[in-house]
């Protein structure tokens, strides 16, 4: 049994009412269903503290009494907001050079034309398409329209980069980020996640990288 199987993270999702005496009866009942239906293991995938609005890791602890095992860990490139540290010289440079020539950054309604880069930028880098189609992500964005929300780069009408963020309450976490050739040229991501990082989101506790490199601790325990 996976906790989820659809992102890098996912587990008991708690409230300010949570306390470890509670999350360690949270886990018998998880497990005890598990056993009795013949399931063997349990994968766990913790949720990042950066997304926590209070300290809240009873379930590793949980996990620890269980004898669970971390089977992996990944990296989270976590920004704070506002960032402590200045972006890279090479980054100043490569947002100047693309604002100079007229690249604007836009929150678009259509993610037709952005998808279209994308699946060319995944199938050109990693030979995969984008885990959500067109028809998916569309939909996901008129679900949560306050959530999910695409922002791209472009100069005269054609698209050069873009990602799309997905927000909680603290948290702005980009995913799908692509460039054109010309984009990487114009330094065209440059500029458009320093917009992001110095107004878009400003106001957020973290920015956080793609799901592609995200911190997670996974644990398995015998159910």
């Amino acid at each position: 049994m996976y906790s989820y199987q659809g992102l890098t993270f996912g587990g008991v999702l708690t409230c300010e009412r949570m306390t470890t005496r509670l999350m360690l009866d949270v886990f018998a009942a998880i497990i005890a269903p598990l056993r009795a239906a013949g399931c063997r293991t349990l994968s766990y995938k913790s949720i990042p503290a950066a997304y926590h609005r209070i300290p809240a890791e009873e379930d590793r602890y949980a996990l620890f009494l269980a004898n669970a095992v971390l089977y992996r860990r990944n990296i989270l490139s976590v920004v704070q907001m506002p960032p402590a540290i200045p972006p890279q010289a090479r980054r100043r440079r490569g947002a100047a050079k693309a604002s100079k020539l007229g690249v604007a950054v836009s929150h678009p309604e259509d993610s037709a034309g952005y998808w279209a880069l994308l699946a060319d930028h995944l199938e050109e880098r990693f030979g995969v398409p984008p885990v959500h189609g067109l028809a998916e992500i569309e939909h996901l964005r008129r679900r949560f329209p306050g959530n999910i929300r695409l922002y791209i780069a472009s100069l005269e009408q054609e698209i050069l980069a873009g990602t799309v963020v997905f927000e909680s309450t603290r948290v702005a976490h980009v995913q799908y980020i692509a460039s054109s050739a010309r984009g990487r040229d114009l330094g065209a991501l440059d500029t458009l996640f320093l917009h992001l990082l110095q107004e878009t989101y400003a106001a957020k506790a973290f920015s956080i990288s793609a799901a592609r490199t995200s911190r997670t601790e996974r644990s398995s325990t015998a159910a």
